[in-house]
Formats: structure tokens, C-alpha cells, sequence
């Protein structure tokens, strides 16, 4: 039984659910094709084919196959309602809508393989940051701009993995490496030359920075001594170094032949600034520390050979061997000169105190032998034994001039007047 057939335009049967086209089949499974009619009783001829259903998944966002189930929806309608012009009591007629149904199947069906093979190779989302392929097998990547030059290179080769960036110059400016050493980070300026570089050495990691010669101009590091600054001239050649060592921080600079000709430092006992020659021998060392300023002055061979005392004032001569040899001093009360032997042992010291000048020679022992005093009203000279203890004594007192003569006990022998 035919029943009666509502035709209307396609937009308002999709609205009035007078159409039932592909994906709104009533049972699973199938989906129905052709015209609907209103008492529901018959259909067109073969209007419900077996077809391959493809279920629609809200988690798939992929933006080619939504394309491609859209272009599908669409071919089916135009074939539908290609179909649903045509007289029911044409058997001709039913007989090319079957084929064109049979060949709509087939159509929707190579539709459904190509949006499985693009779903493969997409990334494709779940329920809330997308379904990813697990994993990439490669020994190498290259990324083009969209002129086709090469902008980056990940890879792995004998000595370790590396990514390089180059500029739109296909110059390279940036080079991560990682081999047996350690990471190692490269920057080159627009001309490929190394102008930064950061990688590990022997002890730590140092930053190094380049000039356009590919000099270093400038390393940070640090190693287990603590961290360090180096300065370099235009022959990389380092001038300048800082040191943050644990216990004495300094700063040393050099000449142009690499050697040390000056540091400062901070030791335990307060600052110090020393002075070198060019075979980095001390020459002179300022320092400062709880018992005073001292200035050191020393020879061609690093032997001190002046030390000056500001804590109490002293000027000290030394020898070859380092051994004081003269000394000048000066205290609140008195100013002394002091002559030493080779040995370091005081034998003259000649001073100036409140009673008047004095000199007095020691032995080899440092024993006061004699005496001789300016004193201000009893000038006079003393001659001492090997016990220290006067044995004659030259004077002039107000009354004239003395001479006593003494045993080792101090009794008087001998006098006169």
C-alpha cells in the first residue's frame, strides 16, 4: 500500500522531521534513504539499504574529518531528494534510485575509510586534552619557515644529541649539545661566529663571553674553589681576575704576557695589595691587619729587603738571607737606630730620649758591652761586663770629671779623682 506523500522543500523537512536522511535512521545499525511519508506505512521502493553507519564521536575534533562527514550528509541529500521526485509506479524509475542509493552506500562508505586513515596520522583529543600519539622514532628533525629554509635541527650523531637554530640567513646563532663532557650551549652573532658559550669544565660550569674574532673576552665560572671572573684583551689574554675563594677573595691583575702584576686581597689577618714584577715575583705588599699597617719592599728575587711598621712606627733593612740588618723606631719617649749583624743580633743602637742621645754596643750575644750618654747635667760613658754590670765608668758631674773602676760585684776598686 502507497500512502499519501507530503512534499515539501528540504529545510523545512529536516525541521518538521518529515526527512529521515543519513545518521537519523529509527533503528541502530541502519540509516534510512528516501522520502518519508506522512501515515508512515510504506516507503519508496528500496528505500532502506544496509550501509556501513559511521557513529558520530562528540571526543573527535578533527577538523578534516568533520569535513568529510559534512561532504557525505550533503551527497546524501542531493541523491535523496533526487529520488523523492520520481513516481512510485515506475519500475525503472525505482530501479536507478536503487542504484544511486547502492552507489551513495559506496560513496559514504570510501568517505568513512579516508576519515579512519586522516584520524590515524591526526592528533586526536580526549575528553579533555586530546588523544596523542605515544610515541616517535627518529634519529632527526628539521623545521623549514615557509620559504623552505632549514630553521632548526634536533638530532642524534656519535658525540651526543643537538639542536641547532639558524636565522633566516641559514646563518646558525644557537647550538644545544650534549655529549660525554656535559651540555653545552653555543650563541653565534649574525656573522656564524661564536660570540657566547656556556658548558662545563674541569672543576664546574663557566659562562664564556666572545668578541667578533671568536676571542674570549670574559669567563664566568664556578668550581670548587668558588666562583671567578676573568677579563681578557683583544688577544685573549686574560688581564683581570676575580676570585671569591673561601677564605681570601681577591683581585689580581695581570700584564700583557699573562704574568701577575698586582693583587688585592682579603686574608684572615685584614687586606693586603701586593706588587710584581714581570717574573711575578713580590716586589712590594701593602697591608693592613690588628697590629698595624705594614709596607714590605722586597728584591728581584722575592726576598724582603724593607718592612715599615705603622702601628709603631718601624723602618726595617734586611739582608740577602732576610734578617734584619738595621731598624728605626720610634716610640712616645724615644727614637732609636738600631744596627744588626749578619746574624739578625742587635750590636749598635744609637737613641735620642728624654735625658739626652745615648749609643750602646752589644756583643755577639746581645749583651750591652758600652755605653755612651749625653745625658742633660752627667754626660758619660760606662763599659759593662760579660754579666751585664758596669766594670768602669767615665763621667762629668757638676763637680768635674770621674772615673771608678768596679769588680763584678760592684764594689769600687778604683777611683778618680
Amino acid at each position: 500500500m502507497i500512502g499519501r506523500r507530503e512534499e515539501m522543500p528540504y529545510d523545512e523537512a529536516i525541521r518538521h522531521g518529515r526527512y529521515a536522511g543519513p545518521g537519523l535512521s529509527s533503528q541502530p545499525g541502519r540509516k534510512r534513504i528516501g522520502c518519508r511519508y506522512v501515515d508512515g506505512e510504506s516507503w519508496s521502493a528500496a528505500s532502506e539499504v544496509e550501509m556501513r553507519l559511521i557513529k558520530p564521536n562528540p571526543k573527535r575534533r578533527g577538523v578534516m574529518a568533520t569535513n568529510y562527514r559534512l561532504a557525505a550528509q550533503l551527497l546524501a541529500g542531493v541523491f535523496v531528494f533526487a529520488g523523492c521526485g520520481l513516481r512510485e509506479g515506475q519500475d525503472d524509475l525505482r530501479a536507478r534510485i536503487l542504484n544511486l542509493e547502492q552507489r551513495l552506500a559506496w560513496a559514504e562508505r570510501t568517505l568513512a575509510n579516508l576519515t579512519n586513515q586522516v584520524a590515524e596520522v591526526q592528533a586526536q583529543t580526549d575528553d579533555k586534552i586530546g588523544r596523542v600519539v605515544p610515541c616517535v622514532r627518529t634519529r632527526q628533525f628539521i623545521l623549514l619557515d615557509e620559504n623552505g629554509k632549514t630553521r632548526a635541527t634536533i638530532g642524534v650523531g656519535r658525540d651526543g644529541a643537538r639542536l641547532s637554530l639558524t636565522d633566516e640567513q641559514d646563518k646558525g646563532r644557537a647550538l644545544l649539545s650534549f655529549n660525554k663532557d656535559g651540555p653545552r650551549l653555543d650563541l653565534h652573532g649574525p656573522d656564524g661566529k661564536l660570540r657566547a658559550m656556556l658548558g662545563p669544565t674541569e672543576d664546574g660550569m663557566a659562562l664564556g663571553l666572545y668578541d667578533k674574532n671568536e676571542k674570549p673576552r670574559a669567563v664566568l665560572g664556578a668550581g670548587e674553589d668558588g666562583p671567578r671572573l676573568d677579563l681578557s684583551d683583544d688577544k685573549g689574554k686574560a688581564r683581570v681576575g676575580l676570585r671569591a675563594l673561601k677564605d681570601e677573595p681577591r683581585l689580581d691583575l695581570y700584564g700583557a704576557d699573562g704574568s701577575v702584576r698586582a693583587m688585592l686581597g682579603a686574608t684572615k689577618d685584614g687586606p693586603l695589595l701586593g706588587l710584581y714584577d714581570k717574573n711575578e715575583k713580590p716586589r712590594a705588599a701593602l697591608g693592613a691587619s690588628q697590629e698595624g699597617t705594614v709596607l714590605k719592599l722586597y728584591d728581584e728575587k722575592g726576598r724582603s729587603r724593607v718592612g715599615l711598621r705603622a702601628n709603631e712606627p718601624l723602618l726595617e733593612f734586611y739582608g740577602t738571607d732576610g734578617k734584619p740588618r738595621a731598624t728605626l723606631a720610634a716610640t712616645e719617649d724615644s727614637t732609636m737606630l738600631g744596627l744588626c749583624d749578619d746574624n739578625g743580633r742587635s750590636r749598635i743602637a744609637l737613641g735620642a730620649v728624654k735625658d739626652g742621645p745615648k749609643l750602646d754596643l752589644f756583643d755577639e750575644k746581645g749583651k750591652t758591652r758600652a755605653g755612651l750618654r749625653a745625658l742633660k747635667d752627667e754626660p758619660g760613658l760606662d763599659l759593662y761586663g760579660t754579666d751585664g754590670r758596669i766594670r768602669a765608668a767615665l763621667g762629668v758631674a757638676k763637680t768635674g770629671p770621674a772615673l771608678q773602676m768596679l769588680d763584678d760585684s760592684g764594689r769600687v776598686l778604683w777611683r778618680a779623682p
